[in-house]
Formats: structure tokens, C-alpha cells, sequence
């Protein structure tokens, strides 16, 4: 061993290494390691490089772990001149000890560019709103700084405004770098490395990824001969050059459906036809692939000129030492090539074979000592993405040959790849069988999120999306509590945690659906649109945490991330199964801990006491069904009755715009009163009856109309009632459930017991009518009353009674009318006409304790009988009979003149004559009307008959007259000229009958007539907005 340490020594230890063709710097020291071989590969996209060097020392016991991520360059004597050298700067990822013998050792150093240490951090990380410019330089600015790794990039982008801002971009569980070389695929970003050495600096130089996306980013490294090579020649050249031809396809289609614009956005490139066969690659990019189709477009075009990248890549061989990958070269010297733009070519690989010039007699003892140093290198980077399957199996036959090859035939070889400078180099995306080359992550099934808000309860948008983070993200409020070591906030439990996501829902339709948003701290389940990681789905919400054993809420409050603990509000417990179901809303401001005010629908299956409730804490508001019973939340409480039960401390009203029915009748139709029906028809039959037994004993009133008012008005109930209508909807298409059913005809209400009626109240009771109040009775109707009855009556009163003979067992067996005073007066007057007491048999008029008093102060009184009578006139007194006059007395007195006077009871009259009035006014100041241009016009106030109640020219104030009716009816105003439309507006005296000729007309008018208004709220006041159309619209 002391002569290979003599032979070696000298090299070792030379001062001068300018005619070496392998140069290494390492920080172990100069000349420490000696390179021996070179097995190194570059390429545009995956990793960059990998060098696979060996080296010797005479030093057997270096410190494998020393070298470990260093940097270390690697310097390639060219053919220029001795001093032009090529570097190759790097990293050392491995570094092994391949064997020793006696003071020499070989060792071999696997050297990576810095970008090769992203592959060793597994991340998930989401970015928002960013473009891929600002996403790559995130994550590479994560390595600055680390250790002795100096990243350097640089960006060469054609126009870098079209990278527009990616709404969603999620890292997951990804290395950065398979992250990183995915998205910059997806742009259609390719990249590669300019090396730069300096021997004597800290970082022995460095190594720039560029990052392009055009041709012209390739430096230009000047022309190369194809020629021979051979120990006489002076330049490097290229050998070996094949050109191949490969069908691909010539059409690309893709499409992507975007949920926000609802629209298919298609997207499509061709390229130029070869043959008569056309294949097409048509395939759907998935959900909003692409914000708009310029950029679709963009992405298809780069997909396509990947593609076409394999159909025209040229391979071949050589000695050309400054040949690397992202430069551009001119082919001179080949038969093929006439032109110089046809003969220029960019680069895309490189794979580069050398043996070190050590001299013949060190490599023979080196050989001796530790054997033959073998070229065939650790596992290299991927091949180029570039390239066709076909390639790529070339690519490892020439490799196996240049392995096994003779080192006298050269000390530098490589084997290389290139494309027509005329054709675009894209990164592909898929292989040759259609399997992505860069996939993005997958996600399998579904994850949970908590929902995250900017401190409110509820954050949405419009579209009812929400805002959630993920377990596996890291930040300051991490579900795991672990910060990210890059140092940024990706878990801020906020808002800014992610992008919008939809919720689904059992409905979701245009203005309709159902609504049902979950709130910060909530916990939701996640789907993924075909498991893309960027198109989450939020499908439901978990409860999480330990509920109560027999008591609301959770023993749990909440944890990280904002996380609340959610436990059911209905379970098995408090005595009782699980029998709830339903839902159960919260008040916003108490979403967190579920304590506040709430809405809810809850279904009691308890067997044999089925129970619906709706209600709500406002007011105590409920509406139940079924088995009424008490409690609240999950209490199941004392027994509240059977059927249904709606409760409120606050007002309630019941509204039906066609008709409501009160009934405890059975009935299988919603609207069926047939008991109703029934009472009513033998209550209009008896009136009628007993109206015509009146009229026949002249008992009615006078200019009394043949059908009593009353009558009509029971009639027209009757008719509403039996009214039915369709069930069927014509042309609707759906069969099934056809018939009729009681459908009425106008909106009344109908009240009907079917074992009685009782309306009660210890205060007041008013019944009001604008027509006809019918109170009728089979058999006795009862009026009592402890303080006063009072019976006003503008018009007429008649009592009237058959005297029909009383049913078996009445106690009072007496008929007729018996008008009884037990306490105070009894006064009948008749203060404007005649008062008459008329009897078939006989008028009995007594006072049994004083007198009885009859006088006519102002006429005669005339009592007569059989044709005798006696006549009180003036101060006469005259009596006559056709027969005898007898007076009978047991003495009588024939005196002077007397006379006596009684006072007649006063008869006062009132004025009142009228009950309704109306006066029509704008509702405003006095300067309206003129503002709206009434002043001046003429009116007229007509009512229902069309008979004029005022009229004139409108004031300046536009005040008009007030007018009366003695009914209620139907007023009309018209303002203008005659010849006008007159469109009747209901106001709030008599409502219209739905046969009414008025109706029929306002159904037939055109719905755009601007005249044709009609107020629904029967008030009495028009708009201002509707008067001021009437009046400005054009009535040509």
C-alpha cells in the first residue's frame, strides 16, 4: 500500500488541477475528494437534476454525516479552452463510503439542487385568493434561511397577468415539492436550472430554478456540428441523431360546469391534421375547473401543445459537455437540416457520462486497489414529463449501453433529448395511457369541519354558503393546537380559515327550499365533488361531545378552533325513551351555548300518546296536536287534555279569505256544515212561514216587502254554504283525488255546535251587523239581562205571535205576548202616528190600586158599542144611542158646569233622519290637490242607484262635501270630465255581494288599465299614488 500512497500522493497533493476534466469543491477542504465518475441526469420540470459522483480520498474515516446537505461544485472542463469550465452546483442528499483499501477510500455523493428538499415536508395547507406566482413564492420562502440551503428562483412569464387569483388552492398531504410540481403543470409552467460556481465563496456558488412559460426563456448556447468524433478532433459534437415522428392527437375538448353562473363552459384546442384520421380527447375537467373561458381555453391549448410535445421529440448522442436542458442550439453540419430555423432545437434532457482524466497509471492501481468504479448510478430523476413511454424505454437502452461501455472510447458521453424550436414545450400532464403524471391528492369519503365565523353566531352570503376549518390545518387555533412551522396562521378560526362553502340541503329551488345553516362552533360533515380537495360540500352537522344524562346541554362547553359542544336537545333519558323527533332552532346571539329563546317542531311517538307541536319561546306560542301534554326540552310533563290546543300570552287571529267554519259537527270535507245547513234552512223556512201568518193578520209593517230582508240574507247564507267546487286543477295532467266538495262562495263565517253553542263573557259583548242580524230558535228563545234592556229601532217594530198551541209540559201553557212590568212603568207611545189596542174578544183596561186615565187633551174622545156612544168633545159631552139611555144611581146630582183637565204626556220629536256619512279628502296638506291638478275639475258624489248626492267644481283647498245616507252603501266620486270609465273602488261601508254586476265588470277590465284599482283592506282612504294615476293618465 505505500506505493499506492506514493503514486496517489503526488496527484493528490498537485498544485495545479487546470487539466482535469472533473473538478470537485466540497467544504470538507480542496482536493479532500478527488472526482472520479460522473452519472448525473438534467431535465426540464421534476426535480431539475441528480448528479452521481464517486471520489476518492486518502482519507477512509471521513464523517459521512458532514457532508450531508452542503453544497458542493462540480466543475466540467469544455472544449473551449482549459479554463472554460462548466459548473454544476448542488446539495449533498447522500454520501457513502463504497469501500477502502489500505490509506485510499472511494466514496460516492449523491448531489440534488435545493428544490429536492421540499420533497421531504408533508403539508396540507390552504391558500385563498391567490395566484400560482404568489403561491409558489409562499412556499419557497418557507426555505429560506435554513441551514446552508440558499434557494434562488426567478420568474420568466410571457405575460404574468393571465395567472389570475385561484379562489381555492389546498395543499393536502402533499410534499411540497409534488405541490408545487403539480400546480406548475396545471399552468403550463415548465422549469430547469442555471448553475454558477465560485470556488473560493461560502456556498461554492449556486444553483437558480427559472420558471417559464414561453420558448423564449431558452438561453441560447450557439451552434454544434453533427459530426464524428474522434481523438484528432478539437470540438465537441453530436454523434448519434434521431428523428421520430409519433402519432398523437390533433383535437382537445374539455368542458367544466360552474355553479355559480350556471354554465357549461367548454373549452377546446386543435392542432394541425397529419393524415385523414381525426382522434379527438374529450373528457369534462370537473366542477369549475376554470373562472371563465379565456382561461378554459388557455388550459386546453396548453394541454394540447403537452401532447404534441411526445410527437416530435428528437433524441441523440454526443460529446458536447455544455449541452443542458433549457437552452437552445443550432444544428449545423446535418444532411436533413438546410435551413437554420429548421436546425434550431431547445433541450430538454441531458444525461451525462464521465470518467475523470487521473492518468493511466493511477486508474490502473486505483483499479487494483479498489476496483472498477461503476457508472450505473442510484435511482435518477424522473424522466421527462415530456415524453412518451416509447422514450423512455430508448432512453434506458442507450443508458445501459453507455454503463457498460469501454471508458477508452472517451471520457465524456451524454445522451440527450430535443424539440423543434418551432414547437411549444409545455409540461405534460398525463402519460401515455392517461394517467395523470401530477394528480392532486384524493380525498376517500367524507371529513369533519368546525363552522368559523368573524365572531358573529351565523356567517353567509347570499347564497347561503358558509365558512369552515378543517382538523388538519395548522395555526394559532388549530383543532390540534400545533402551529404551522412555517410560521403562518393557516387555522385562524375565523372567516379568512377558508373560502365559501355550499350547504347542502333536502331542498334547494329557485326562491323555495329548505333553510337550515349551521352556526359557529357547529360541527359539519364535509363531501368532496368527485374528491377534489377544492370543491368541499358541507352534507350535515354532528353532534359531538357528552350530553346530560337526564338534563339539557353538554358536559363538554366547547374546545379548540371555536368548537362548541353540541349535544341533542331530545334523547333517551327523564323517564322516557327516545321518542322525539322534529327540529329545533336557537336565537342567533345563544347559538354557543344553546340557552336562549328557540323555535321548534317536535313529533312524540310515545305509543298511545302520538303528539305534533309547533311552537316557539316568543310569547309562548304553540300549536299542538294529538296527545296534549306539558313540559319542556326533553321533560315529558303533566297531562294537558286530547286533541289540539294553540296557546299564546300574546294576540292571535284566525284569517280565511274564502270562508271559515267553527263546527264540532263530524264531517269528511274541510268545509262541510250540514248540520249548519240544516238549522239554517228550518230557520229560513219558519221565518218565512211566520212572516206570511203576519201579512195575513195584517200584522206587518207598513210598505212591507213580500221577502222580509231577514229572509234574503238567511237565503243567501244557505246559498254560500251549499256551494261546491272542483278538486281537480283542468290540464294539470295528474290524476287521482278528482271530485267535488263544499267550496263557498263568498267569505263568512260560520259558527255550528253540534250539542250547542255557548258565548260567554264577563264583560261586555257587542253584536254588530251592516245588513240584516237573524236570531231565530226551534222553540224558545230567552232574552234576560239584570240591568236595562234597550231596543233601538230606526225604522219599524213588530212583535208578532201565532199562538200556536205550547208544547206538552211547558209550565207556561199561556200564548200571545204578554208584556209585564214587575217594578216601575209600562209605557207604549206612538210619538208620530196611531196607537192601537185591537182584540177579537175582549180589552180589559184596570188599575188595581188607582186610577186609569184616558184623554184627549187636543181632540174628542170616543168610546162607542152596538151603535151607542159616548162622546167627550171640547167642553161637551155627548152621548147617543139607538135605544134607550138609561142612567141608574142611587141618587143623582145635576149641578153647574165643571170642568176637569189632565196633562198629556209629551210626544217630543227628533231630527234624526240619516246614519251614515262620507266625506271624500286627500290625504295631505291643502296645496295637494292643486299640486295634483284637481283644482278646477268638476265632481260629482253618486250613489248606488247613480242618483247625484253632491257635486260642483273642486276648491283650491280641495275640500269636498260631506254626504249622508240613511243606509249603508256604496258611494261613488268622480272627478273630471263625463265620459270617463267609472271604476268603483270598495270603501268600508257595505260589502259588495259576489253577484254583484259591479264584480263581474272588474274581473273583465284588463289588469294593465290603470284605472282598474280596487282597495282589499276595505278602508276608506285611496292612495295617494293610485288618485294621482287616475288623474294623470291619458283616457284617449
Amino acid at each position: 500500500m505505500d506505493a499506492l500512497a506514493t503514486l496517489f500522493g503526488p496527484m493528490v497533493g498537485a498544485p495545479r488541477q487546470d487539466d482535469r476534466l472533473l473538478r470537485l469543491h466540497t467544504p470538507l477542504g480542496p482536493d479532500v475528494l478527488v472526482a472520479e465518475t460522473l452519472d448525473g441526469v438534467e431535465s426540464l420540470d421534476a426535480s431539475g437534476y441528480r448528479l452521481a459522483l464517486t471520489a476518492l480520498s486518502v482519507d477512509a474515516h471521513l464523517d459521512l454525516a458532514e457532508l450531508l446537505g452542503q453544497p458542493v461544485l462540480l466543475e466540467l472542463l469544455t472544449a473551449e479552452s482549459m479554463s472554460a469550465r462548466r459548473p454544476f452546483h448542488g446539495h449533498v442528499t447522500a454520501f457513502e463510503r463504497l469501500g477502502s483499501n489500505g490509506g485510499l477510500a472511494r466514496y460516492r455523493l449523491t448531489v440534488d439542487p435545493w428544490l429536492c428538499f421540499l420533497r421531504q415536508r408533508l403539508d396540507s395547507y390552504v391558500f385563498q385568493d391567490m395566484s400560482v406566482v404568489e403561491i409558489v413564492e409562499s412556499v419557497f420562502a418557507d426555505y429560506a434561511d435554513q441551514g446552508r440551503l440558499v434557494p434562488a428562483w426567478r420568474w420568466d412569464l410571457k405575460d404574468p397577468a393571465v395567472y389570475r387569483k385561484r379562489s381555492l388552492t389546498t395543499q393536502y398531504e402533499e410534499t411540497d415539492f409534488a405541490f408545487i410540481e403539480r400546480l406548475l403543470a396545471e399552468e403550463g409552467i415548465h422549469c430547469h436550472f442555471e448553475h454558477s460556481g465560485d470556488a473560493t465563496g461560502e456556498t461554492l456558488g449556486a444553483h437558480t430554478l427559472v420558471l417559464a412559460d414561453h420558448n423564449d426563456a431558452f438561453a441560447d448556447i450557439g451552434p454544434i456540428r453533427f459530426h464524428r468524433a474522434d481523438v484528432t478532433e478539437r470540438e465537441d459534437s453530436i454523434q448519434h441523431w434521431r428523428s421520430t415522428r409519433r402519432w398523437q392527437t390533433t383535437r382537445l375538448a374539455r368542458a367544466s360546469w360552474d355553479y355559480r353562473s350556471l354554465d357549461l363552459r367548454p373549452a377546446a384546442a386543435e392542432g394541425a391534421q397529419h393524415g385523414d384520421v381525426i382522434t379527438e380527447d374529450v373528457d369534462i375537467a370537473g366542477p369549475y375547473a376554470w373562472p371563465d373561458r379565456e382561461t378554459g381555453e388557455r388550459y386546453a391549448r396548453q394541454h394540447l401543445e403537452a401532447l404534441q410535445v411526445a410527437s416530435a421529440t428528437i433524441d441523440g448522442e454526443g460529446r458536447w459537455r455544455r449541452l443542458r436542458p433549457g437552452a437552445r442550439f443550432e444544428l449545423t453540419q446535418h444532411d436533413h437540416y438546410r435551413d437554420s430555423a429548421e436546425a434550431t432545437f431547445h433541450c430538454l434532457r441531458v444525461h451525462h457520462r464521465a470518467r475523470n482524466n487521473l492518468g493511466a497509471r493511477i486508474l490502473d492501481e486505483v483499479e487494483r486497489a479498489l476496483g472498477r468504479a461503476d457508472l450505473a448510478s442510484p435511482p435518477l430523476p424522473v424522466p421527462l414529463s415530456g415524453l412518451s413511454p416509447i422514450h423512455r424505454d430508448a432512453g434506458g437502452a442507450v443508458d445501459r449501453e453507455l454503463a457498460d461501455g469501454d471508458a477508452d472510447a472517451g471520457f465524456y458521453l451524454n445522451r440527450f433529448d430535443a424539440l423543434p424550436a418551432a414547437v411549444p414545450y409545455r409540461p405534460r400532464t398525463v402519460d401515455g395511457d392517461g394517467l395523470r403524471l401530477h394528480p392532486k391528492p384524493r380525498v376517500h369519503g367524507t371529513q369533519t369541519a368546525i363552522v368559523v365565523t368573524d365572531g358573529a353566531p351565523l356567517h353567509t352570503d347570499r347564497d347561503h354558503r358558509i365558512k369552515v376549518q378543517f382538523p388538519w390545518q395548522r395555526g394559532a387555533d388549530a383543532s390540534h393546537r400545533l402551529d404551522h412551522p412555517g410560521g403562518e396562521n393557516n387555522a385562524p378560526g375565523s372567516g379568512a380559515a377558508w373560502t365559501w362553502v355550499r350547504v347542502a340541503g333536502p331542498w334547494a329551488g329557485d326562491n323555495w327550499g329548505s333553510v337550515l345553516l349551521p352556526r359557529a362552533g357547529q360541527e359539519v360533515l364535509v363531501a368532496f365533488l368527485e374528491g377534489d380537495i377544492d370543491r368541499p360540500v358541507v352534507i350535515g352537522a354532528l353532534y359531538n361531545g357528552r350530553g346530560q344524562d337526564d338534563a339539557a346541554h353538554n358536559r363538554i362547553a366547547g374546545g379548540s378552533a371555536g368548537a362548541t359542544g353540541n349535544a341533542p336537545a331530545w334523547f333517551d333519558g327523564n323517564g322516557h325513551w327516545s321518542v322525539f323527533t322534529g327540529f329545533k332552532t336557537q336565537q342567533l346571539a345563544a347559538s354557543g351555548h344553546g340557552s336562549g329563546g328557540y323555535q321548534q317542531l317536535r313529533l312524540d311517538d310515545t305509543p298511545g300518546q302520538g303528539r305534533v307541536q309547533a311552537g316557539t319561546t316568543q310569547h309562548d306560542s304553540t300549536l299542538t296536536l294529538g296527545h296534549l301534554k306539558g313540559g319542556q326540552d326533553n321533560v315529558r310533563g303533566r297531562e294537558r287534555g286530547f286533541g289540539a290546543e294553540l296557546a299564546t300570552h300574546a294576540g292571535g287571529a284566525v284569517r280565511a279569505g274564502a270562508g271559515l267554519l267553527l263546527t264540532t259537527e263530524q264531517g269528511r270535507s274541510q268545509l262541510a256544515a250540514t248540520d249548519a245547513e240544516l238549522q239554517l234552512a228550518r230557520t229560513e223556512q219558519q221565518l218565512q212561514s211566520l212572516a206570511e201568518s203576519a201579512r195575513n193578520q195584517a200584522a206587518g209593517l207598513p210598505d212591507e216587502a213580500a221577502e222580509l230582508p231577514a229572509g234574503v240574507a238567511l237565503k243567501t247564507s244557505l246559498d254560500t254554504i251549499a256551494v261546491t267546487q272542483s278538486g281537480s286543477a283542468p290540464g294539470n295532467g295528474i290524476g287521482g283525488g278528482a271530485g267535488e266538495v263544499p267550496g263557498w262562495s263568498a267569505p263568512i263565517l260560520v259558527a255550528s255546535g253540534a250539542a250547542g253553542l255557548t258565548v260567554a263573557t264577563p264583560a261586555d259583548q257587542v253584536w254588530v251587523s251592516g245588513t240584516q242580524t237573524v236570531l231565530g230558535a226551534d222553540t224558545d228563545f230567552i232574552w234576560t239581562s239584570q240591568g236595562e234592556t234597550v231596543i233601538n229601532v230606526a225604522g219599524g217594530i213588530g212583535l208578532y205571535t201565532h199562538g200556536a198551541k205550547p208544547p206538552a209540559g211547558k209550565p207556561n201553557a199561556e200564548t200571545g205576548i204578554a208584556l209585564h212590568a214587575a217594578q216601575g212603568n209600562l209605557s207604549v207611545r206612538a210619538h208620530a202616528d196611531l196607537a192601537r189596542a185591537a182584540a177579537l174578544t175582549s180589552v180589559t183596561i184596570a188599575s188595581t190600586r188607582a186610577d186609569v186615565s184616558i184623554a184627549a187633551p187636543s181632540k174628542h174622545l170616543l168610546a162607542t158599542a152596538a151603535g151607542a156612544y159616548l162622546k167627550l168633545e171640547g167642553g161637551n159631552i155627548e152621548l147617543g144611542a139607538p135605544g134607550a139611555i138609561k142612567f141608574k144611581a142611587s141618587k143623582k146630582e145635576l149641578t153647574a158646569a165643571k170642568s176637569s183637565h189632565s196633562k198629556a204626556p209629551a210626544l217630543p220629536r227628533s231630527d234624526w233622519s240619516r246614519l251614515n256619512s262620507l266625506r271624500f279628502a286627500l290625504e295631505g296638506s291643502d296645496e295637494l290637490a292643486e299640486a295634483m291638478g284637481w283644482v278646477g275639475k268638476p265632481f260629482k258624489v253618486l250613489d248606488e242607484q247613480g242618483d247625484v248626492l253632491a257635486g260642483g267644481v273642486v276648491g283650491k283647498d280641495g275640500r269636498l262635501p260631506r254626504v249622508t245616507s240613511n243606509r249603508a252603501e256604496s258611494i261613488c266620486l268622480v272627478v273630471g270630465e263625463p265620459g270617463w270609465n267609472l271604476i268603483e273602488v270598495q270603501g268600508g261601508g257595505q260589502e259588495q255581494s259576489s253577484e254583484t254586476p259591479q264584480e263581474s265588470e272588474l274581473d273583465e277590465i284588463d289588469p294593465n288599465d290603470p284605472y282598474a284599482a280596487q282597495l282589499a283592506d276595505n278602508d276608506d282612504a285611496l292612495p295617494t299614488d293610485l288618485v294621482r294615476t287616475l288623474i294623470e293618465a291619458d283616457n284617449t
